[in-house]
């Protein structure tokens, strides 16, 4: 036990030494179903840690960024997905940029992101499923800085997206494996000349005319029984292309899961007849 405790504590350490840009993109955890039929429903709740700046500004920062997802399967194979995830107060450093402060005090971070998906999902006889993901995303960033006002930037995007995984699971315990590729396209930057150049593709595209293209290779976990669960999530982003617009690629989330499935109704009315009888 205490072996597998070892490295969700130390991604978790990782975690919050994270960060040495000005951040376009902040990690967020990966939605999976985990549905094996028709009219199942799952709802999940998560908080991410978020690192603050060892400096010598006591400035506000938020400890946690928050997610939600929901998911209903219409069909016995397709199921609908919806998510939001935030960015909440997090101030990064800033010292590798040699922006006009110079002195490794970074911004805080604000920003939202909504995503809609479709998943396709196929049970097997040994309690497996995999499934398929594809959708869309729009969020925005948002850094302000009291310290340095004038490199304040807003930004807005799209991201198209699409997952594989494969789960097991049992009425006490989900485990979930997976990768997910997207890329994330910046359409507005409203900011300062010299930052917005250093996004810049080798060609020398602007950021709002190419997409920086992202994967990510998860491990979902989630233990209880049946209705609600604790879940945590580990991953590790990667970008693929451009000029780096990530803080550290490790992330740990925490959460709650409810599951309402068919199958709980149905066991619960064998045990009534079975005590009848």
């Amino acid at each position: 036990m205490k072996r597998m405790l070892r490295f969700p504590a130390g991604l978790l350490l990782l975690t919050t030494l994270s960060s040495c840009y000005p951040s376009l993109y902040f990690a967020d955890r990966v939605q999976t179903t985990a549905f094996t039929d028709k009219n199942q429903f799952v709802l999940n709740g998560s908080l991410k840690p978020q690192s603050k700046p060892n400096d010598s500004l006591d400035l506000p920062s938020g400890a946690f960024s928050y997610s939600y997802d929901a998911a209903y399967s219409f069909d016995k194979n397709w199921a609908i997905t919806a998510f939001y995830s935030n960015v909440n107060g997090r101030r990064v450093r800033e010292d590798q940029v040699g922006l006009s402060y110079g002195n490794g005090v970074g911004g805080t971070h604000d920003g939202e992101r909504y995503e809609i998906g479709l998943t396709y999902f196929k049970p097997n006889r040994s309690n497996g499923v995999a499934e398929f993901s594809g959708g869309f995303s729009r969020g925005n960033i948002r850094r302000t800085s009291i310290m340095s006002p004038a490199d304040n930037f807003n930004t807005k995007y799209n991201m198209y997206f699409a997952q594989a995984a494969y789960s097991v699971k049992t009425d006490y315990v989900v485990v979930s494996v997976g990768g997910k590729l997207w890329a994330e396209h910046f359409y507005s930057f409203t900011g300062p000349q010299d930052l917005r150049n250093r996004y810049k593709s080798r060609n020398g595209a602007d950021i709002s005319r190419y997409p920086f293209v992202f994967t990510n290779l998860f491990l979902n976990m989630e233990a209880g029984y049946k209705f609600i669960k604790f879940n945590t999530q580990m991953g590790m982003p990667v970008q693929l292309n451009g000029s780096s617009i990530a803080g550290f690629p490790l992330y740990i989330t925490f959460g709650m899961v409810f599951r309402l499935e068919k199958d709980i109704f149905n066991n619960k009315k064998q045990s009534a007849t079975d005590n009848e009888d």
